[in-house]
C-alpha cells in the first residue's frame, strides 16, 4: 500500500489491534465494506499505520484491503473543507 492506493475497510478482528500502536477506533468512523483512498502510511516494527483522504486518525493496515482503480474511484473519500 501507498499514498493514493485505494482499499476497502474489512472490518477489525479483535479490539487489541486497535490497542497496539494506540490506533483510532473505527466505530462510528469506518463502514465495512466502503472503499477510501490512503492519504499517507506509516511502517513500524510490528505494524503499518495508514490515513485516510478526508477522515480523522490513523488506523491499522490490517484492517483493509486494496481494491482496483475502478473502486478507488467510487471511494468514500470527503472534500476537505479550504
Amino acid at each position: 500500500m501507498k499514498k493514493g492506493t485505494g482499499v476497502r475497510f474489512t472490518g477489525v478482528e479483535c479490539k487489541e489491534q486497535i490497542q497496539w500502536g494506540n490506533h483510532t477506533n473505527p466505530d462510528g468512523i469506518l463502514e465495512k465494506g466502503e472503499t477510501y483512498v490512503i492519504s499517507k502510511y506509516e511502517i513500524h516494527s510490528w505494524h503499518t499505520r495508514v490515513y485516510l483522504d478526508g477522515v480523522d486518525g490513523y488506523f491499522n493496515a490490517l484492517w483493509f484491503e486494496q481494491v482496483d482503480e475502478a473502486e478507488k474511484n467510487n471511494s468514500n473519500e470527503q472534500p476537505i473543507n479550504p
